[in-house]
């Protein structure tokens, strides 16, 4: 009876599908309308049926998780999967050596628990990507805009907020001569323009905060937030 039962049981277990060429092709797609930040809905809904396909590759359970944090409301779900992700990685090291895709789980799990105010998760999770990063750095290895970006990110968090500057500017500098359509370049207009806010300075703040609005497309995620932005700076500096 035992083999029998053992023989049930695997058959139960679901076996990952797969990866054809055409499958490649909606994770480019998926990936390219994620970096442009203008269809997260439509990359939700790639991921979604690769995954409910069968298919677990890391970049489709993270594009899964972070666009579900975007149109779904119970973050449940997006939490489950970047555990998913980052258990491939795990157990499967040598197979999956995207050293940045592993941080931006990291770090996006992170944020995610940050928005739930569970601080200790949050700092667990953006504490392994940031020291991912900070290695990476001094090992002069990181040559990458999104990991130039979160370590700025990381450093603002540190509150080494000269630091945090620096790997922004050079993060905007990164995507405005390879991906000048990504969302992380309005990102780092936007954080800049923070930077500058928080210190007062808002005639810089004003000028960078214009960037993020007016570079961002009509039906970018972030245009009414970019808009407030760029209009509370304004007020600051006692423009009308």
């Amino acid at each position: 009876m035992l083999p029998a039962l053992l023989l049930f049981l695997a058959s139960c277990v679901q076996k990952e599908t797969e990866i054809t060429d055409t499958d490649r092709q909606f994770i480019g797609q998926m990936n390219e309308a994620v970096d442009s930040g203008t269809n997260f809905l439509g990359a939700y809904a790639i991921a979604k049926d690769l995954y409910d396909r069968g298919i677990r590759d890391p970049e489709v359970l993270f594009n899964l998780a972070f666009t579900a944090d975007k149109v779904r409301p119970d973050p449940s779900f997006s939490i489950s999967l970047y555990r998913k992700c980052l258990a491939r990685f795990e157990d499967e090291p040598a197979a999956f050596s995207d050293i940045i895709l592993k941080v931006k789980t990291y770090f996006y799990l992170g944020y995610l628990y940050e928005k739930m105010r569970k601080p200790d998760k949050a700092d667990d999770n953006m504490n392994s990507a940031f020291a991912q990063l900070d290695r990476l750095n001094k090992a002069s290895k990181l040559d990458d805009g999104v990991g130039f970006y979160l370590l700025a990110y990381c450093y603002a968090r540190h509150k080494q907020h000269e630091l945090s500057l620096e790997f922004y500017q050079k993060a905007l500098d990164w995507f405005e001569q390879n991906r000048p359509d990504s969302y992380y370049l309005r990102g780092c207009f936007y954080n800049i323009g923070l930077y500058y806010y928080n210190a007062m300075d808002y005639k810089n703040a004003v000028v960078y905060w214009r960037q993020a609005w007016e570079k961002e497309p009509a039906s970018g995620y972030f245009k009414e937030i970019y808009r407030k932005s760029y209009d509370l700076a304004r007020e600051a500096q006692g423009l009308d």
